[in-house]
Protein backbone atom coordinates (compact mmCIF):
# COMPACT_ATOMS: atom_id res chain seq x y z
CA UNK A 1 0.00 0.00 0.00
CA UNK A 2 1.28 3.91 -0.90
CA UNK A 3 0.75 6.26 1.89
CA UNK A 4 -2.21 9.08 1.20
CA UNK A 5 -3.95 11.20 2.96
CA UNK A 6 -6.40 9.84 5.07
CA UNK A 7 -9.87 11.67 4.75
CA UNK A 8 -12.37 11.33 7.69
CA UNK A 9 -15.26 8.28 6.71
CA UNK A 10 -19.04 8.24 8.35
CA UNK A 11 -19.30 5.29 10.80
CA UNK A 12 -22.39 4.60 8.05
CA UNK A 13 -19.79 4.41 5.07
CA UNK A 14 -16.90 2.93 7.07
CA UNK A 15 -19.52 -0.05 7.52
CA UNK A 16 -20.01 -0.72 4.11
CA UNK A 17 -16.03 -0.86 3.80
CA UNK A 18 -15.40 -3.01 6.63
CA UNK A 19 -18.14 -5.33 5.43
CA UNK A 20 -16.91 -6.07 2.14
CA UNK A 21 -14.14 -8.30 4.16
CA UNK A 22 -11.29 -6.82 1.27
CA UNK A 23 -8.34 -6.85 2.80
CA UNK A 24 -7.55 -3.52 1.35
CA UNK A 25 -10.95 -1.79 1.61
CA UNK A 26 -11.04 -2.79 5.87
CA UNK A 27 -7.45 -2.14 6.31
CA UNK A 28 -8.03 2.17 4.77
CA UNK A 29 -11.41 2.08 6.66
CA UNK A 30 -10.20 1.20 10.26
CA UNK A 31 -7.14 3.72 9.34
CA UNK A 32 -9.90 6.44 8.57
CA UNK A 33 -12.08 6.17 11.43
CA UNK A 34 -8.86 5.24 13.83
CA UNK A 35 -7.02 8.91 12.98
CA UNK A 36 -10.74 10.96 12.81
CA UNK A 37 -13.78 9.54 14.90
CA UNK A 38 -14.25 11.20 18.07
CA UNK A 39 -15.12 8.10 20.15
CA UNK A 40 -12.52 6.55 21.85
CA UNK A 41 -14.18 3.70 23.19
CA UNK A 42 -16.33 3.04 20.07
CA UNK A 43 -13.35 2.75 18.46
CA UNK A 44 -11.85 0.22 20.29
CA UNK A 45 -14.92 -1.75 20.36
CA UNK A 46 -14.74 -1.61 16.54
CA UNK A 47 -10.75 -1.92 15.86
CA UNK A 48 -10.11 -4.43 18.38
CA UNK A 49 -12.16 -7.69 16.40
CA UNK A 50 -9.64 -6.90 13.56
CA UNK A 51 -6.77 -7.86 15.67
CA UNK A 52 -8.31 -11.47 14.90
CA UNK A 53 -8.99 -10.36 11.49
CA UNK A 54 -7.78 -13.70 8.65
CA UNK A 55 -5.42 -11.41 7.01
CA UNK A 56 -2.78 -10.86 8.23
CA UNK A 57 -2.50 -6.94 6.84
CA UNK A 58 -5.96 -6.01 8.79
CA UNK A 59 -4.37 -7.59 12.27
CA UNK A 60 -1.31 -5.25 11.97
CA UNK A 61 -2.94 -2.28 11.19
CA UNK A 62 -6.10 -2.68 13.67
CA UNK A 63 -2.75 -2.83 15.90
CA UNK A 64 -1.92 -0.02 14.34
CA UNK A 65 -5.05 1.83 14.95
CA UNK A 66 -5.25 0.90 18.61
CA UNK A 67 -1.62 3.24 19.30
CA UNK A 68 -3.25 5.77 17.31
CA UNK A 69 -6.65 5.42 19.65
CA UNK A 70 -3.83 6.24 22.52
CA UNK A 71 -2.03 8.78 20.47
CA UNK A 72 -5.09 10.58 19.63
CA UNK A 73 -7.12 10.83 22.58
CA UNK A 74 -4.14 9.89 25.41
CA UNK A 75 -6.14 6.55 26.76
CA UNK A 76 -6.96 3.35 26.09
CA UNK A 77 -8.45 0.53 27.46
CA UNK A 78 -5.50 -1.31 28.84
CA UNK A 79 -7.23 -4.25 29.63
CA UNK A 80 -9.29 -4.67 26.60
CA UNK A 81 -6.39 -3.82 24.11
CA UNK A 82 -3.15 -4.61 25.42
CA UNK A 83 -3.44 -9.10 25.42
CA UNK A 84 -4.52 -8.54 21.62
CA UNK A 85 -1.61 -6.14 20.28
CA UNK A 86 0.71 -8.53 22.51
CA UNK A 87 -0.49 -11.59 20.57
CA UNK A 88 0.62 -10.27 17.62
CA UNK A 89 4.24 -9.71 18.07
CA UNK A 90 4.66 -13.91 18.25
CA UNK A 91 3.86 -13.21 14.39
CA UNK A 92 6.58 -11.88 11.93
CA UNK A 93 4.31 -10.24 9.71
CA UNK A 94 2.23 -8.31 11.96
CA UNK A 95 5.36 -7.82 14.63
CA UNK A 96 6.49 -4.60 13.23
CA UNK A 97 2.94 -2.60 13.55
CA UNK A 98 2.63 -4.71 17.25
CA UNK A 99 5.38 -3.05 18.35
CA UNK A 100 4.47 0.15 16.55
CA UNK A 101 1.52 0.48 18.72
CA UNK A 102 2.70 -0.45 22.09
CA UNK A 103 5.27 2.58 21.67
CA UNK A 104 2.45 4.70 21.17
CA UNK A 105 0.84 3.52 23.79
CA UNK A 106 4.09 3.77 25.97
CA UNK A 107 4.62 7.59 24.71
CA UNK A 108 0.89 8.97 24.46
CA UNK A 109 -0.19 6.98 28.06
CA UNK A 110 2.59 5.87 29.86
CA UNK A 111 2.51 3.90 32.92
CA UNK A 112 5.13 1.25 33.37
CA UNK A 113 5.21 -1.97 32.11
CA UNK A 114 3.94 -3.70 35.34
CA UNK A 115 1.37 -1.46 35.79
CA UNK A 116 0.00 -2.06 32.41
CA UNK A 117 0.40 -5.89 33.62
CA UNK A 118 -1.49 -5.00 36.15
CA UNK A 119 -4.10 -3.05 34.08
CA UNK A 120 -4.25 -6.50 31.86
CA UNK A 121 -4.78 -8.80 34.97
CA UNK A 122 -8.02 -6.82 36.94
Amino acid sequence: MQYEELAPIERSDAAAELASNDWERVSVALLRLSLHDPDPEWLEDTVLPYTRHEHYWVRGVAAMCLGHVARIHGRLNLKKCLPAIRELLDNDETKGKAEDALEDIEMFIGGTDEEKDRATQE
